[in-house]
Order: structure tokens, then C-alpha cells, then sequence
């Protein structure tokens, strides 16, 4: 049971944190917030956590974060959209906005808004992502590799 004792203080970043998620294996937590930066804590059964690898996203606040169940991934949304890492690479493998999509024969619109990602989630088989958006949209986004 939970007797709400306190383990740890895990410090690495310079802002509010937004996120924290562990992974599906369990061995890595990822945290994030309004400094831009994504830390992996590497979990290792004790009461001692230390930061793995630092993923630096210069202006974006990240608001969210979710681990893929089928790869070693992670998604994060942010102030301008969302970023995907490959984590054993120590790469984003993707980055995109999630705008929503304009008519190309729409020739007038010159700029599109693009609304935050406030939340994210992987499907089961990680096909897909969900990105809950500030302008009350869940826009479903396809991922493959």
C-alpha cells in the first residue's frame, strides 16, 4: 500500500515540471516542462536517480509526454507541436505541427494558427498518436517506421 512517504528528489530542471511518465519496461522515467528540456532518469530499484541523457528542445514548453508500448520512443507535445524520440538512438526522429490540415485549393490562407499540444497518447499497438490540442481538437496522428 502507499503510506505516502517521501523516496526522492529528483532535480534536473530549471522550470516547472509539466510531465512525468515511466516507461512500459519500467527502467527509464522521462520529465519535462517549461525550461524545454526532456530528462531519462535511469530507475534502477533504488532510491537514487540519476539523469541518462538530457534531449535540449530550445523554446518549446512541453506539456506532455507518453513512451510508445511497441518501441523505445517517446513523444512529447509542446507549445508548437509535437516531437518524437528514438531514445536508444538519442534522436528525434520526428517533429511536426499539429495545425489543422488546409484545403489546397484554399489559396487565401497565408498562415495557418497552430494551436498548442496540450496532452499526447500512443495507441496499444503504437500506430497511432493522440494529441489533445488548445483548440479543442484530439487531432490522430499515423506513425511507422
Amino acid at each position: 500500500l502507499l503510506d505516502g512517504s517521501h523516496v526522492a528528489d529528483m532535480e534536473a530542471h530549471t522550470g516547472p515540471v509539466n510531465s512525468v511518465v515511466v516507461s512500459p519496461d519500467g527502467t527509464v522515467a522521462a520529465s519535462a516542462g517549461k525550461d524545454g528540456k526532456v530528462c531519462l532518469w535511469k530507475l534502477t530499484g533504488e532510491d537514487k536517480f540519476t539523469v541518462s541523457h538530457t534531449f535540449d528542445c530550445g523554446d518549446h514548453t512541453i506539456n506532455a509526454l507518453a513512451f510508445c508500448p511497441t518501441r523505445f520512443w517517446l513523444a512529447a507535445a509542446t507549445n508548437k507541436g509535437v516531437i518524437v524520440f528514438d531514445l536508444p538512438a538519442e534522436a528525434a526522429v520526428a517533429e511536426f505541427d499539429v495545425a489543422e490540415p488546409v484545403d489546397a485549393e484554399v489559396e487565401e490562407v497565408t498562415k495557418r494558427f497552430t494551436p498548442a499540444a496540450a496532452s499526447i497518447a500512443w495507441s496499444q499497438d503504437g500506430a497511432k498518436l493522440f494529441v489533445g490540442c488548445a483548440d479543442n481538437t484530439i487531432r490522430t496522428f499515423r506513425c511507422s517506421q
